[in-house]
């Protein structure tokens, strides 16, 4: 299906209700092609109720039944196989499982090229730990594509998102050599 607008991104539950709550929303799903994972689409519509302080209301049934933003799943081939592929990294990072959707789709490139959006810093770094650096992008810089300019909390900045970029290449890079030592140790015995 021919791509209408500029670029396509996976939004995790954070970044919609902040989008919300800076009220954002509109302007992205006008210039953005949205896909949200069904788990993260169960997340924002189990929020909490109003009475609780802070509570942002979203509602994304409108959006979905009108087509503005579109729910896609994993498999549970592609979920198996994101597990099973980065096992060694799973065991060290604690994902919420709207997340590893979203992690599961980008690598199975379902929707072709679309990039992560998340504020999520132990997501942020599995992107980079699975050598997936250039699929991540901020709200922050989302809006700048977009030709908006926000005041956001610093978690959906940039400067976040690089900083735990950065953090998960430089864990990835650690465990690989820890790996290759460890391969190089059993060679000598």
């Amino acid at each position: 299906m021919p791509r209408s607008k500029p670029i396509a991104v996976l939004l995790d539950a954070n970044v919609i209700i902040e989008s919300f709550r800076v009220s954002v929303w509109d302007a992205i799903i006008q210039n953005v092609d949205i896909y949200v994972p069904s788990i993260v689409i169960r997340e924002v519509h189990a929020l909490p109720s109003k009475r609780k302080r802070g509570y942002v209301p979203v509602d994304l049934s409108s959006h979905l039944r009108n087509k503005k933003i579109t729910e896609i799943s994993a498999t549970a081939q592609e979920m198996a196989e994101l597990e099973v592929k980065y096992k060694s990294i799973f065991s060290h990072k604690e994902l919420d499982d709207g997340e590893k959707e979203a992690l599961a789709l980008a690598c199975a490139n379902r929707p072709a090229d679309a990039v992560i959006c998340t504020a999520d810093g132990t997501a942020i770094q599995t992107i980079a730990m699975i050598d997936m650096k250039d699929r991540a992008i901020s709200l922050e810089e989302m809006l700048k594509k977009i030709g908006h300019k926000k005041q956001l909390r610093n978690h959906f900045c940039e400067s976040f998102m690089n900083d735990h970029l950065e953090t998960g290449a430089m864990a990835m890079i650690m465990d690989s050599s820890l790996s290759v030592d460890k391969k190089k140790t059993k060679r000598k015995k």
